[in-house]
């Protein structure tokens, strides 16, 4: 339970993006469906460079902070060295998990039904 709601959510750290490079995903209960965040770079303090989502990009959970260590590209390096980009340049950052920061989508195209429902069609059995 990341945000003390009673409702647990998933962290999973066992994700790559294309090139190998690790991702963090995160799954929620909302309104009895599973949503899926499949992008934490709004929990940055700073804009990330466009330039960056060529596969530099990288997000681990750390269990111990309850954090997403996310390295990457800030917009402000970019500006401050045109035209010369490289691996000196990103930043890595822990970010606390704010889940209203994030935007959300179903997981699946069908709704979960909820344990009620569940429970109702045993016991009409």
């Amino acid at each position: 339970d990341l945000d003390g709601d009673g409702v647990d959510e998933l962290v999973c750290d066992v994700t790559w993006e294309m090139g190998g490079h690790p991702c963090v995903r995160l799954f929620r209960r909302m309104d009895d469906v599973s949503m899926l965040c499949d992008d934490p770079t709004p929990l940055l303090p700073e804009p990330a460079s466009s330039l960056a989502w060529a596969g530099h990009l990288r997000e681990r959970y750390d269990p111990e902070t309850k954090t997403i260590r996310i390295r990457y590209l800030p917009e402000r390096r970019v500006r401050e060295s045109p035209g010369s980009i490289g691996e000196e340049m990103y930043e890595e950052i822990a970010c606390p998990i704010l889940l209203e920061r994030l935007s959300w989508h179903p997981a699946t195209n069908a709704p979960v039904a909820p344990a009620s429902h569940a429970e109702s069609a045993e016991s009409a059995e």
